[in-house]
């Protein structure tokens, strides 16, 4: 089974504000899916917050 993984670290200033950070980059990650048409560029995304520090990652594993 192939699964998506996503983690992000929440303990930066860039999460101060209620889940508009977290929502932003579901929403530019999921504009990254459905923009691709090669699955394993996706197989290891590094994840940024708003001020370009990495917050995080998505996976894609079998």
């Amino acid at each position: 089974m192939t699964t998506l993984t996503i983690q992000i670290k929440l303990d930066n200033e860039a999460f101060d504000a209620t889940g508009a950070e977290v929502a932003r980059i579901l929403r530019k990650y999921s504009d990254r899916i459905e923009d691709t048409s090669n699955p394993e560029d996706l197989q290891q995304e590094k994840i940024l917050d708003y001020n370009g520090n990495p917050v995080g990652a998505a996976t894609i594993a079998d």
